[in-house]
């Protein structure tokens, strides 16, 4: 669609409307990422490893804190960041007998799920190698990176198979590196790395292991929501997220980092948690955001300011059930 030119005031609900099939947020799908800031401090981390040809750090986080969100962002991120660099994302599977058959279906599906695979194990690592130098080559220099999720499902055997893919690359001229991304049992793979003495896969995989903290407060909370009001501006509209859905009540000087309190006391209660050892990801708050965005933006005027009531409601539309005490 041809673009529009917004007004320096931000949107009425008539050119909200016209704007609305291409702003971005209109349907939250799974393609739009919030600037974070702990996601954006993991990023960084990684940009500034690539910076040196380096991977090898992984980093922890329970359900919900953002690992997928951030793998997704960094997969856009690396190649604008550094146009030299192939980002692919590899999903490891819990598995009691891996195969190298399943390992280079995983790296080929990493590639393009639609593609048709060869049988035997020897012609499908002969594909992978060739799927991924085409993908590669035509950069320079070229580099691939390999944003592994669930890494902690992989196991030593399954980690040897990449570190061997990962070598062929090397001696055909592409360089690489790897990142890992897991859960809580992260920490148990690690020691039994560390025990076998594998050093290999610790330089390879585990030269630190960071972790991606919660929000556990209300303040924190807070950064998250002035992100909503006034950081995170589209360029190509000059409206911030909650200025776009709540045109009228922005003009009026309504700010959506004013009710993080409320916001706070909701997802205490929706939990249990009393205000006390709450930690929640920022997955929850992306869905609570949402929710009060989306579900409430057509009472908008200038009069509007969230109550308690809609708080209470969104945080319960939440999926709270893997919340840590």
């Amino acid at each position: 669609m041809p673009k529009l030119t917004p007004p320096p005031e931000g949107p009425t609900r008539v050119e909200q409307e016209r704007h609305w099939n291409a702003f971005p947020v209109r349907n939250w799908s799974k393609t739009f990422v919030l600037p974070f800031p702990v996601m954006l401090n993991v990023a960084a981390d990684v940009m500034d490893e690539l910076h040196f040809g380096r991977g090898g750090h992984s980093y922890i986080a329970p359900t919900q804190f953002g690992k997928s969100t951030l793998i997704r962002y960094l997969l856009h991120a690396i190649p604008e960041r550094y146009p030299n660099m192939l980002a692919v994302r590899l999903e490891f599977e819990m598995s009691k007998n891996p195969s190298q058959r399943e390992f280079y279906r995983t790296l080929l599906r990493g590639l393009d799920p639609q593609l048709v695979l060869r049988h035997f194990l020897e012609d499908r690592r002969d594909q992978a190698l060739a799927e991924y130098l085409a993908l590669a080559t035509p950069k320079s220099p070229p580099f691939i990176v390999f944003l592994v999720d669930e890494i902690q499902n992989g196991g030593a055997l399954v980690l040897e198979w990449l570190k061997f893919f990962m070598g062929m690359l090397d001696e055909c001229g592409v360089r690489n590196a790897a990142f890992g991304f897991g859960n809580s049992g992260l920490t148990a793979a690690v020691k039994k790395v560390r025990q076998a003495h594998q050093n290999h896969l610790l330089k390879r995989y585990f030269r630190r292991v960071l972790s991606m903290p919660g929000i556990a407060n209300r303040m924190t909370l807070s950064r998250i929501f002035r992100i909503v009001d006034w950081a995170w501006r589209w360029t190509e509209f000059g409206w911030t997220i909650s200025q776009f859905y709540f045109p009228q009540a922005f003009q009026a000087g309504w700010r959506i980092t004013n009710e993080s309190g409320l916001a706070w006391t909701a997802l205490n209660t929706a939990a249990g948690a009393g205000g006390r050892g709450m930690e929640i990801g920022v997955d929850v708050v992306r869905d609570l955001l949402q929710y009060y965005l989306t579900q409430f933006s057509r009472f908008d005027s200038p009069k509007w300011n969230g109550t308690s009531d809609h708080w209470d409601e969104a945080a319960k539309a939440c999926d709270l059930s893997l919340l840590l005490d």
